[in-house]
Parts: C-alpha cells; sequence; structure tokens
C-alpha cells in the first residue's frame, strides 16, 4: 500500500508544473561548511572531513574570488555579485579554523590578507562597525550595519571575532585597536536584548577573559601530530595555537614578528605559553 502511494505521489510530481530550483553556490555558506567540517576534523581526526574542507575552500579560490574580490554566489560557470560583509568574515572565518585544522601557514596569510580588504572596503572608521556593501559597490542610499544573530550569525559578529583572532595570532596593535573599536560598536547596539546576539556575545568573550597564546617550536612530525591529538581531545577556546617549524618560520615571522624570539631548546620541541602579551 506504501509502495503504490508513493508511485502516485511520484507520478503526481511528474504531470505538475514544475517548480524553480536556487542551484546557486554561495560564498558565505560554503564558508560555514568548511568552518563546520574543520571543526570535525580537529575533533574526530577523520581525513575526510578534512578533504571535503579543503576540496570547499579550493572551489571558492577557483571560482568565487579573483584577486582582492570575493564574489556573492557562483552558477553556470559565472560567479556574480560584488561579496558582502558575511562573505569576507565568514571566509576568513573558514580560512582560521583551517589554519588551526592543519597548521597550514598559507590558510593564515590568506586570513590576514582578506582581513585587510575587509578592513579597507567595509569598514566605518568613525562610527565603528562594518557596512553590509563595499565602498566601491554599487552606490545605494542607504549603507546599512547588520548586527542580529538569527539562523547564522550575522556579518559584523564574526567579524569582531576574527579582528580578536587575527590579533592572537599575530599581535598586531593596529588590528587589536580595530577589534576594540568593532567591539565598542556592538556593546552599544545589543544591550537591550543579548540574546539576540549570540555570536556577539561569543566574540565579547573572548576580550572579556584572558586568552593565551601558545607558540610551539617543533623540532618533529611526531611532536606536530601528538599537539594535534592533544587538541582534539581538550577545549581551549581561549588559547591560540601557533605552530613554527624550520620551513616555515621566516613566513610566520613576517606576519606575527614575536615569534621570532622564539627557539627550540637543547633541539627538542619546545612550547611558549604567553598571557597578557
Amino acid at each position: 500500500r506504501i509502495t503504490k502511494l508513493r508511485k502516485q505521489i511520484y507520478e503526481y510530481r511528474l504531470e505538475r508544473t514544475k517548480l524553480h530550483k536556487d542551484d546557486k553556490v554561495l560564498t558565505s555558506w560554503n564558508a560555514l561548511m568548511i568552518v563546520a567540517y574543520a571543526k570535525a576534523y580537529k575533533t574526530l581526526r577523520k581525513e575526510e572531513y578534512l578533504t571535503a574542507a579543503k576540496k570547499a575552500d579550493h572551489f571558492i579560490q577557483e571560482k568565487l574570488c579573483q584577486g582582492d574580490q570575493l564574489f556573492v554566489h557562483f552558477r553556470e560557470d559565472e560567479a556574480k555579485g560584488n561579496g558582502h560583509i558575511d562573505d569576507y568574515a565568514f571566509y576568513i572565518w573558514s580560512l582560521l579554523e583551517l589554519y588551526e585544522a592543519t597548521f597550514d601557514m598559507a590558510y593564515l596569510e590568506r586570513g590576514i590578507h582578506f582581513l585587510n580588504v575587509m578592513i579597507a572596503q567595509f569598514f566605518d572608521e568613525k562610527e565603528g562597525g562594518f557596512y553590509l556593501y563595499a565602498k566601491d559597490s554599487e552606490a545605494l542610499i542607504h549603507r546599512p550595519k547588520e548586527i542580529y544573530d538569527g539562523a547564522i550569525p550575522s556579518g559584523n559578529s564574526v567579524a569582531a571575532y576574527v579582528l580578536q583572532k587575527i590579533a592572537a595570532f599575530t599581535g598586531n596593535i593596529e588590528i587589536l585597536r580595530k577589534a576594540e573599536q568593532q567591539l565598542t560598536f556592538i556593546a552599544g547596539k545589543i544591550g537591550n536584548y543579548p540574546s539576540a546576539y549570540c555570536f556577539s556575545m561569543m566574540a565579547i568573550l573572548l576580550m572579556l577573559y584572558p586568552t593565551k597564546e601558545l607558540i610551539c617550536v617543533a623540532e618533529n612530525s611526531p611532536d606536530i601530530k601528538e599537539l594535534q591529538d592533544y587538541l582534539s581531545k581538550h577545549y581551549l577556546p581561549n588559547v591560540t595555537v601557533l605552530l613554527k617549524t624550520e620551513e616555515n618560520k621566516a613566513r610566520l615571522e613576517k606576519i606575527a614578528e614575536y615569534t621570532g624570539s622564539y627557539e627550540s631548546k637543547d633541539k627538542k620541541t619546545t612550547f611558549y605559553l604567553c598571557e597578557n602579551n
């Protein structure tokens, strides 16, 4: 009886007016998917999750990115729409999660690059906050700043989060000042109804509670794997981890100058745990 009913439903669907299908590939939503897969890999250490995250990132690089420009969506072999604040903030977040999952410097470098683009194109230097549209987009009557965290977080709340994360990674004072300015803007908006701004509250927690920076100067691959295994078993949201190796130390010092003075002791993997700079 159930099989017959399913057949009737299927035949009816074949005859009814065809519905339009939204099959656009969105930068912002794919960035959120990368975040989820990277987090899943960090916790569960299943390679298929990391592979999915890397493939999605590769697609964004190849199809939805042109130099400094991110696009909103891709469909029928064409990318369209100048990226909004959500596209940039979410994509930067995904790159930071990929760095934390792999310790591949390329992800951190690209995250910092797009952070600088986001600040230049969207940030309100006078009042704080990020506009929805970039300054080189079509000039409209109004440039809104959206901060409400609904089914997905707002671009402004994620921007506040990644500003603080990158400030911790790099020790860059200018980025830290931007993070403080952004949090001041957010705090002035959410006081009457904090529960509607959940991701903003997460960003604020990073500022209110002391964070630590862990720099691992690694001498061999097994020690790196041991560090990754440890991090997969311990949830440390207020700890920022940087990996320094013989191969990446010059690149790392360019973006985090303070790491230049950290060296291994007695040719053994050495950890430096910093608090309050």
